[in-house]
């Protein structure tokens, strides 16, 4: 796990030393990313390659990039983990190897096949740049799932690239706009999805896809959606189905553990993370070190899960209790660790866990994308029931409702749901006041597109519609065919690349930490998406195939209770320790200056407006965005 970084001259020789000291600068932005090694290699005169590592395997230095092939024909900067790489080496059996690594075997198989044909051989998480001397060119691609990221610009002087949004900005040594467009998507999804990003002119690589640059003039740029695959077997669904999904997460598993460096897991206590972990320690010889974040707020805390489904697989436990003091302490820090807005509030007990793990090892597997491809979420098979119930209701008993339900924000639920978990000693989950709420979705909605956009939207109409409109393509994802697929496919696409794994690159890679995906290995993202929709919910019941996994490992009654995610009591948090600091930084006049929402609407959010139930998410957004944008003012054209 590293970061990469670069700049691609077209301009005069002169630039040479301007770059290598551009280049350094890149390095040094995302220092975290790789704190083992920094190295910068130039080849051909134009083309200027960093690299930070964090050095997994093969810890010598000799395994430090960028990397040349023995030909000097191709070199790469590369980050990520090639988890199939031993199965590859012995396909250029005859490469002259130097090294242990997976980067050297990239470099074997462009030598041998090319570098398109190499890189659909590669199954893991990667974001590379390979400059081929005999393409005359240069490939920047990234991994299938979207698990690792990678940044570019590119004009008619120069193409500039890294992993971070600040490792761009720290080489372009210039301003951008902000992209109005895109600030759309942000207060409708919290996030920026796809190849967006908040500044015109920079874009991400798209997960799945390759950009090549040639260097001839006039210079072309190319977009290659690649494969990932190595035989037309590939794709085939093996019965039965519950056999060939454990063969699966079994390998897959297993692929993700080689490290040369200490390795421990995240653990929630819910279904995915609990199911790594029972399989990783049944392969593992040594107790695994699991991870897990608590609250001090109960309704919120699963850590007394995770302790005990730690005991019964053999790991240890390490609990980190989140206090009012370690939110205040590593606030900024994670927020900051983004290069961008991005408001998952969850981002705050992640970026805490990362660094209490780092101090144990090296190495993290996650449950990440179990909720995606196996229906896990509430949002999927609950909720649309729901839907399909009160839809179906007289049109005045809906408006009572509607009118009943927008005044339940002014009870507090969630205390009383934590005063009867109290007397009753059961659990039953957390953000009730929130979850109520949301069958407001239900009855306000169009159709089940727009109800599924509801449920996910923060700011709902108020921002940019008709470009919403336009980007949410519910014929692509089929909504009005299968509300549970397209739901599914949509949060695979978007949420799970750009939320959920962007929150995990960035908040592992500030503490120097990896973090592994089994979950997300090609053959098991198969199995899920070509499944019936009724293996995957079998009998009404979420991710019924890992359940059953599961149990085979650890008792029901460890897993059986009701749904939490990784919640985060963000309300207590807005409307307590953080208040000051939000305020203080959504004054008037820094509000009116940066002029993407107006200050009316910030000052109603301010006033805690018990009618709107996502206000203090709204609240959230707003204030992530503009602290970073004082952040990066130098870099801005406002």
């Amino acid at each position: 796990m590293c970061g990469v970084n670069g700049i691609v001259s077209f301009g005069k020789p002169k630039d040479f030393n301007r770059n290598i000291s551009r280049l350094e600068d890149m390095n040094s932005s995302i220092a975290h990313r790789g704190p083992d090694d920094s190295s910068i290699l130039v080849k051909a005169g134009k083309v200027f390659l960093g690299h930070r590592r964090l050095a997994i395997l093969d810890t010598r230095d000799i395994g430090n990039q960028p990397m040349e092939s023995r030909s000097s024909q191709f070199t790469i900067a590369f980050n990520g983990e090639i988890y199939n790489f031993k199965k590859l080496k012995e396909l250029v059996s005859e490469y002259p190897f130097r090294t242990n690594t997976d980067t050297e075997v990239i470099l074997a198989l462009c030598e041998e096949f090319g570098v398109l044909k190499a890189i659909n051989r590669l199954e893991g998480m990667f974001a590379l740049v390979i400059y081929s001397q005999k393409d005359n060119a240069v490939f920047l691609a990234r991994d299938q799932a979207g698990e690792k990221p990678l940044y570019y610009t590119f004009d008619h002087r120069e193409l500039i690239f890294s992993s971070e949004l600040k490792g761009v900005l720290t080489g372009a040594g210039r301003k951008f706009r902000l992209n109005r467009l895109n600030l759309g998507n942000y207060w409708r999804y919290g996030y920026f999805i796809d190849d967006q990003t908040p500044l015109e002119t920079i874009k991400k690589i798209k997960k799945g896809n390759i950009v090549k640059i040639t260097l001839e003039i006039p210079h072309r740029v190319e977009l290659l959606e690649y494969i990932n695959r190595e035989n037309e077997e590939e794709g085939r669904i093996v019965k039965p189905l519950d056999q060939h999904l454990k063969a699966a997460i079994h390998n897959s598993i297993k692929a993700q553990m080689v490290s040369d460096v200490p390795l421990g897991t995240f653990l929630s206590g819910g279904i995915d993370s609990s199911l790594v972990t029972a399989v990783a320690q049944k392969h593992s010889s040594q107790p695994l070190e699991t991870f897990t974040i608590g609250f001090e707020q109960r309704n919120f805390d699963e850590s007394p899960f995770a302790e005990k489904i730690a005991a019964h697989v053999g790991a240890k436990s390490n609990v980190i209790k989140l206090s009012e003091s370690d939110l205040l302490d590593n606030l900024f820090p994670s927020i900051d660790a983004f290069g961008e807005p991005f408001a998952n509030p969850s981002a705050v007990p992640n970026f805490i866990l990362a660094r209490t793990a780092r101090q144990k090892v090296k190495v993290c597997l996650s449950g990440d994308g179990g909720d995606e491809l196996f229906l896990g979420y509430n949002r999927y098979y609950p909720a649309y029931k729901i839907y399909n119930k009160l839809k179906s209701l007289p049109v005045p008993l809906s408006s009572i409702l509607v009118h009943l339900i927008s005044t339940a924000k002014h009870l507090d639920v969630d205390s009383l749901v934590g005063y009867i978990e109290k007397l009753s000693g059961k659990k039953f989950g957390a953000n009730y006041n929130d979850k109520i709420q949301k069958l407001n979705c239900a009855l306000l909605a169009k159709n089940s597109q727009d109800f599924y956009l509801r449920l996910i939207s923060i700011f709902d109409d108020q921002y940019n519609e008709d470009i919403q409109g336009e980007l949410y393509n519910g014929r692509a994802f089929g909504f009005e065919t299968s509300y549970l697929k397209a739901s599914s496919l949509w949060d695979q696409m978007y949420y799970l690349v750009d939320d959920c794994l962007f929150k995990s690159d960035r908040m592992s890679m500030a503490s120097s930490l990896e973090v592994r995906v089994p979950l997300l290995a090609r053959e098991v993202m198969n199995i899920a998406n070509k499944a019936p929709l009724e293996y995957r919910i079998g009998n009404s019941l979420a991710k019924a195939p890992l359940r059953r996994m599961l149990y085979e490992l650890v008792p029901s009654e460890l897993i059986e209770r009701p749904k939490m995610g990784f919640s985060v009591p963000i309300a207590s948090w807005v409307n307590g320790p953080l208040n000051k600091i939000i305020r203080e930084t959504l004054c008037d006049d820094f509000v009116n200056y940066v002029d993407v929402i107006s200050s009316e609407v910030v000052n109603k959010l301010l006033l805690e407006d018990d009618s709107d139930h996502k206000r203090e998410l709204k609240l959230w957004a707003v204030f992530v965005f503009h602290r970073w944008v004082k952040l990066n003012i130098d870099h801005l054209e406002l």
